[in-house]
């Protein structure tokens, strides 16, 4: 009969297994990396997978975050490059429809739907001005 300390999950199992699972996503961007430039795919979305796969092996988003969010700036707001556009029109309304969704919750007070209404109004903006209107 197992004691209930075994049954307890070993923390350092759930790092190794994540840093496995990193490790693993990595390589596949890389692949999916080196597929795309046989394939002629756009660099900047090419830029992206492999700042992701970097993410992933080094465990620190906050970079590859940022990264992200220049380049997605620099390709659709500043050279006005269609994939570009798409990608920061696509974040746009990801993030806008999970602002939507706060705005209907129950449990959000109501100081923080002020806060929420203006940042969805800033990012209509921004959709707005990305699309040219």
């Amino acid at each position: 009969m197992a004691s209930a300390s075994s049954k307890k999950q070993d923390p350092t199992n759930s790092v190794y297994l994540e840093y496995q699972k990193n490790a693993t996503t990595a390589m596949e961007l890389q692949a999916q990396v080196l597929e795309g430039l046989k394939l002629g795919k756009p660099l900047a979305e090419l830029l992206l997978m492999a700042l992701e796969a970097l993410g992933k092996l080094t465990h620190e988003d906050t970079s590859v975050t940022q990264a992200k969010a220049d380049l997605s700036a620099m390709y659709g707001y500043v050279l006005k490059d269609p994939a570009g556009v798409e990608y920061e029109a696509k974040q746009l309304e990801e993030r806008m429809v999970k602002m939507k969704a706060a705005l209907e919750a129950d449990d959000v007070p109501d100081c923080d739907k002020r806060v929420i209404e203006a940042a969805l109004l800033s990012h209509q903006k921004a959709l707005r001005r990305l699309n040219g209107n």
